[in-house]
């Protein structure tokens, strides 16, 4: 179908509904306004599936009744009357858990950075994804370089932390999780 042509008014929820479900293209939704997503780039699509690979393989063998979502679900934040595609979505959330295309209570968020979503990724989304009562890590990814930023709630304050060498473990104690830099940018610049 192609991009739609979206108009530079004030849209409601229903009027975007009715748009994202209209295009083959995903759109987010914050106060009224309604914004194409950018197309991904192939060292975007490296860092979702190293992410897939190591959130999936963590569930597995620690025998969790928990799910991951990338790219095509839908975050509703309906407090801040905001519709977000999320890069990956991890949730433990039995509501979550049967749930056609939509989460609403995610235990971490991840986005992966680009050049039209940097300034989004980087505030509007902090301040709205920070206010899920659910929520205890948001974490933001570069791919054009070794740089992964990582919110984590800690007794109801959110602690910043930024990891920029391949050596560096994230370690995520909350859900019981540990990535390395290492592993989430394999392949993506080259070999590593």
């Amino acid at each position: 179908m192609g991009e739609l042509k979206l108009q530079n008014i004030l849209y409601s929820v229903e009027e975007y509904f009715s748009i994202d479900a209209q295009s083959e293209d995903r759109y987010e939704y914050h106060a009224g306004y309604v914004r194409a997503m950018a197309g991904t780039t192939t060292m975007h699509n490296l860092i979702i599936q190293n992410l897939v690979v190591l959130f999936r393989a963590a569930i597995k063998n620690k025998g969790r009744k928990c799910k991951i979502f990338t790219e095509n679900v839908r975050l509703e934040l309906p407090q801040k009357k905001a519709y977000y595609y999320p890069d990956l979505m991890f949730t433990c959330n039995p509501l979550d858990l049967q749930e056609k295309n939509m989460v609403h209570a995610p235990t971490l968020i991840i986005e992966v950075l680009s050049e039209s979503s940097f300034a989004i990724d980087l505030s509007q989304k902090v301040d709205n994804y920070i206010m899920i009562p659910s929520l205890l890590y948001y974490i933001v990814i570069s791919q054009s370089e070794y740089r992964l930023r990582v919110w984590e709630k800690v007794e109801k304050r959110w602690v910043y932390s930024v990891y920029t060498e391949l050596s560096d473990k994230i370690d995520l104690p909350q859900i019981d999780i540990c990535l390395s830099l290492e592993e989430l940018y394999e392949n993506v610049f080259g070999e590593i």
